[in-house]
């Protein structure tokens, strides 16, 4: 099982580096009992389709299920 805090700590230098300005909002329980969270990452444009793609490998080889939203603005 990953570690939210060491996926943090990975991608947010990363995103911080490229001018995305993320935002996390989290959602459901912490504790390894109930094991449902989820993670909301907000940022201040969108991603290139490079880094869309290579943030959506790295999550998927921890694990970790990625369901892309669509902002707003976007159509």
């Amino acid at each position: 099982m990953w570690d939210l805090k060491r996926v943090l700590d990975d991608l947010n230098p990363l995103l911080l580096l490229k001018g995305y300005e993320p935002k996390y909002y989290f959602e459901g329980f912490l504790s390894p009992e109930e094991r449902g969270i989820v993670l909301t990452i907000k940022l201040a444009r969108g991603l290139s389709k490079e880094d869309k793609r290579a943030i959506k490998l790295f999550m998927e080889t921890l694990g970790i299920s990625v369901t892309e939203g669509i902002d707003a603005g976007e159509k």
